[in-house]
């Protein structure tokens, strides 16, 4: 469960101790073309304007160039800002090829390294900047490695890019990240004497919740709140990264990163000085948690 962090210095960008929370704000628009380069092979793209992790961009060819890109295009005019871009429900993992992201504001392009993934686990592209790019295209690129391609081909079913909330307070106690806090649906049939009669396993996934203290009430009633109606009678499926800096893999990727949707509702409590809210929410993994 990766963040790539690609800093952009403009000397204000919130300390990357602070989680950051993407709703779906680009790729859904209709205004949104979806494209796939080379050209000549589009598979299926409908799929990814929707939250869901069944249906997606899935290839039926690699082509001759030794980069795959998919491109999602903003109309004339229609620039979005945009902070941060998350594939999931994916299995670049397995293919064994590289991977980076890439923004344009019409006049600079703004790319992270090329990440090379272990697992199928969602990854999040984090351009660590306090003003958000105003983007036109966003392009998600596909590395070969080794000179040929994976005899499988790729599969991205969710396709995410827009603002992130950030927090104006880190996560300091009572959190796991998803990608260890594994959640386990059993089943099991005894006989009215206690005999094992079968067992199974309904679903595995990760569940994890997570805590904010003090948070100053005006930025619960005019910035969280507008998350808080997405999550729980919107579109429901969203992005967080719990800590970008925590424990960096490298100099600019660490873990912690979920995307998935609430189980229950936020719960907001007052502990002392009223114009402080304590925050918690439990978040359930969709598709592969790692």
């Amino acid at each position: 469960m990766p963040v790539i962090i690609h800093t952009i210095d403009d000397g204000n960008a919130t300390p990357l101790t602070n989680a950051r929370i993407m709703k779906d704000e680009f790729v859904s628009l209709s205004r949104v073309n979806l494209s796939v380069l080379p050209a000549g092979d589009t598979g299926t793209l409908d799929g990814l304007k929707y939250p869901t992790t069944y249906e997606g961009w899935a290839a039926s060819t690699w082509g001759a160039s030794t980069t795959k890109k998919l491109v999602a295009t903003v109309a004339t005019g229609a620039a979005i800002p945009v902070d941060a871009v998350m594939i999931a429900a994916h299995n670049i993992g397995e293919l064994g090829v590289g991977i980076k992201f890439k923004l344009d504001d019409g006049t600079t392009t703004y790319e992270t390294t090329t990440y090379y993934p272990t697992d199928n686990s969602p990854i999040m592209a984090l351009f660590d900047v306090d003003t958000p790019i105003s983007c036109e295209e966003i392009t998600v690129t596909l590395v070969q490695v080794g000179g040929a391609w994976p005899t499988k081909k790729p599969v991205i079913n969710v396709f995410q890019a827009g603002q992130c909330l950030v927090m104006p307070r880190p996560i300091f106690i009572d959190q796991v990240p998803a990608d260890i806090n594994t959640s386990v649906v059993l089943s099991n049939s005894k006989s009215i004497g206690g005999q094992a009669l079968g067992f199974s396993v309904r679903r595995q996934g990760a569940e994890t919740s997570y805590p904010w203290n003090y948070i100053p009430q005006d930025f619960v009633y005019d910035d969280f709140k507008e998350f808080k109606n997405y999550a729980e009678i919107g579109r429901g499926f969203f992005t967080i990264a719990w800590r970008p800096s925590f424990q960096p893999v490298t100099a600019n990727i660490s873990p912690g990163v979920q995307y998935g949707s609430l189980s229950g509702t936020i719960g907001h409590t007052i502990t002392g000085n009223p114009d402080f809210l304590d925050i918690k929410m439990t978040v359930t993994s969709a598709g592969a948690v790692r």
